[in-house]
């Protein structure tokens, strides 16, 4: 650990990581640093003073980001299929509507699969 960074033991199997240089946050379960089988998170490297609007839309935990930070797809790595945000609610449905809104938040970022 380096100065200026802190890092705790998460339960599944992943070391979250704070660093007070940059006001950034990595390697967190809510923050897409996950795997369910196939199914792998983006692990995205949070900036918490950012001004850019871009840290928590829809599928920058679960989906593709481009090179430039921008949403490519709500699709997590490893899932089958080519789906948008609405198409979520088809498996999901108990967490997501078909608009794409996030209709329980506790299911939402709960470390399990919910359909």
């Amino acid at each position: 650990m380096e100065f200026g960074e802190f890092t705790y033991p998460d339960s599944l199997g992943v070391n979250p990581n704070y660093n007070l240089m940059d006001n950034t946050c990595s390697n967190t379960y809510c923050h897409g640093g996950f795997k369910f089988g196939d199914i792998v998170g983006n692990n995205r490297t949070v900036t918490w003073n950012s001004t850019t609007n871009k840290e928590a839309e829809c599928g920058t935990c679960h989906g593709e980001i481009d090179a430039d930070g921008n949403l490519v797809t709500p699709l997590p790595t490893g899932h089958f299929g080519n789906y948008v945000i609405n198409d979520c609610a088809n498996c999901h449905s108990s967490v997501v509507n078909s608009d794409g809104v996030i209709i329980d938040k506790i299911k939402h970022i709960n470390k399990e699969k919910n359909f």
